[in-house]
């Protein structure tokens, strides 16, 4: 399978038959992605947000069992409160962290919410960098 790369333009493009993904925020403020590949487990690409209360009706309607979830602060939710939105929100089986050690000014490991998430069903995995993850 080769390299997908979504941007706004090409997800436009698509026939209604080859939408299998649901942008949340049209106009790209606040992207959510969230993927349906066919045969596979529904996954849900937060985006940079924060923590708000329709993030269940999302859990809701897509039902996605994978997340990968912001927890770097400062432009994102932190570990704290990424940890509550997927223990309140979300039924997910495994969470990925994202947006956290590419600048000094935010969290630099995921450290603080493995800790967050100790109590959760939900699987967290850390991946390396450069390192393909088999979800």
């Amino acid at each position: 399978m080769g390299k997908t790369e979504f941007t706004r333009r090409s997800l436009e493009r698509l026939s209604p038959k080859d939408k299998r993904y649901n942008v949340l925020d049209p106009e790209t403020r606040g992207l959510g992605l969230v993927v349906h590949p066919s045969g596979e487990k529904t996954f849900f690409h937060m985006g940079d947000t924060d923590i708000f209360s329709d993030m269940a009706l999302i859990n809701e309607i897509y039902q996605p069992k994978i997340g990968i979830v912001p927890i770097g602060d400062r432009f994102t939710m932190g570990a704290k409160l990424a940890a509550m939105a997927c223990k309140r929100f979300y039924t997910f089986e495994t969470v990925i962290p994202a947006h956290y050690a590419t600048f000094p000014i935010i969290d630099q490991t995921a450290d603080k919410f493995v800790a967050e998430m100790k109590d959760a069903r939900t699987k967290v995995i850390v991946p390396e960098r450069g390192v393909a993850v088999t979800l």
